[in-house]
């Protein structure tokens, strides 16, 4: 099964689109000391890492990019686009020399989940970002990703997509309700519970702003089936000729319908004490 059918069945993984900071020391930073040069308007290139699988692409010619290719002809500027991310904490040694030795990163968007987002966000590694030029955010972000507990006011993260972590498996063939955790441990589970890896500069604005303009969170949501975190992108995708397309509008993993909203929460920050013991159980799970 592909990572993408995993996914779109399983609803799975929110994260975060980060700004880069450039080169910080480990310690907090001071806001006043985050920013690096801004030479956006006369250097018109944009570097984006991000995680495989996690954006759309050309049925004819995989390495094209429909809604990023728009946005480098609307706007003249020319991104570079990595899919490089695949596991949380590997991504984070592999930037972190770099930023604790005041370097580059070499990367001005970085997509992360939600729980290392608010580790950039403590160290102050992450550059606060201007809605006053980011109308669509400000306009179509879903009210309920509005206020994250590591990012108050979302000054300095969007979401790329959402999602909602949970236990999928098919009650039929189960022949019983999963009701915890603890209920995976069964002996008729055993070797039958897939886990996903994980403990779930002015161009940058503009490359975010255009991600949320409905039309654009539309065609992306079609593509990746996240939970899209803009709730106008719903209609969009309901008017669509194609029929396949227009039904998922209708889908609530990724338009979570009212019901199901009110059985959500968002996860809470977790502490660096938290997040060692945490790994240390996770890596006992998966067999690290």
């Amino acid at each position: 099964m592909s990572r993408r059918s995993l996914l779109r069945a399983f609803g799975a993984g929110a994260a975060g689109a980060t700004l880069a900071g450039c080169g910080v020391p480990a310690a907090f930073v001071e806001p006043g000391d985050r920013a690096g040069h801004d030479s956006s308007a006369t250097d018109h290139t944009l570097h984006f890492a991000n995680w495989p699988l996690y954006i759309d692409t050309d049925d004819e010619d995989e390495s094209r990019r429909p809604t990023l290719d728009a946005f480098s002809r609307r706007t003249g500027i020319s991104v570079t686009y990595t899919e490089e991310i695949n596991d949380n904490d590997e991504f984070f040694g592999k930037i972190s020399p770099a930023l604790m030795n005041r370097q580059q990163t070499g990367r001005d968007l970085i997509v992360i989940s939600d729980w290392m987002a608010a580790r950039f966000v403590r160290l102050g590694w992450v550059q606060e970002m201007d809605r006053a030029k980011q109308p669509n955010v400000a306009k179509y972000l879903d009210p309920q990703l509005r206020t994250p507990a590591f990012d108050e006011g979302r000054r300095h993260s969007v979401p790329w997509q959402s999602g909602i972590t949970g236990i999928a498996y098919n009650r039929k063939k189960l022949g019983r309700e999963i009701r915890s955790t603890a209920d995976l441990w069964a002996d008729d589970l055993r070797g039958r519970v897939t886990l996903l890896s994980g403990l779930d500069k002015r161009n940058a604005e503009r490359l975010v702003d255009h991600y949320y303009e409905p039309e654009v969170a539309a065609e992306l949501a079609a593509w990746v089936n996240y939970v899209c975190p803009v709730p106008a992108a719903r209609d969009v995708l309901a008017s669509a000729k194609d029929e396949e397309t227009a039904a998922l509008a209708e889908d609530p993993l990724i338009f979570p319908d009212d019901a199901m909203r009110e059985r959500l929460a968002i996860a809470r920050d977790i502490t660096s004490e938290e997040r060692m013991d945490f790994a240390k159980k996770w890596n006992g799970i998966v067999g690290l």
